[in-house]
């Protein structure tokens, strides 16, 4: 069962780019892990755990090296977390670009003007669609990920 898990690993660890992970390869991963964990909670067992820990551990593992490779550019073209990939670089690049004050210019409190897109709370405050306001700009690159605000932004640089 987690055979598959370290051969992954390891290939991840000897390319260069990414390896394409299909759902498929994900299927014959999870089914033998659920079953194993179905018989672990019947058999409730020190294996189980220490199998438990170092899967977890692996999955951990594989998961930073992919992310890793895509901040390099390197993303994958048919696999399963190529959308999860794309949007985790766009918001770490975007995040050092608002903070760095290269796109956005922001107040000594490290907030950036924003435009609300849709209402939402914040902070126990109720935020209307079209308020121009201050947002902290790590919190107001996520929102903008999700597509609650929009910053205003200002090319400081060509």
């Amino acid at each position: 069962m987690s055979e598959e898990l370290r051969i992954m690993l390891s290939k991840e660890l000897r390319e260069e780019n990414p390896q394409e992970i299909t759902y498929n390869n994900l299927v014959n991963i999870l089914v033998p892990l659920r079953e194993f964990l179905l018989k672990c909670l019947i058999n409730r067992k020190e294996t189980c755990d220490i199998v438990l820990r170092e899967t977890q551990e692996i999955i951990k593992e594989i998961g930073s090296l992919r992310v890793k490779k895509a901040l390099e550019g390197k993303e994958p073209e048919l696999s399963f977390d190529k959308l999860l990939l794309k949007t985790i670089t766009r918001i770490i690049k975007e995040y050092y670009n608002i903070t760095l004050g290269v796109e956005a210019p922001y107040d000594e409190y490290n907030r950036v003007l924003v435009k609300v897109l849709r209402d939402f709370e914040h902070n126990g405050r109720i935020l209307r669609r079209n308020n121009i306001i201050l947002i902290e700009s790590s919190r107001a690159v996520l929102l903008e990920s999700l597509g609650f605000v929009k910053i205003y932004r200002i090319k400081v640089f060509k």
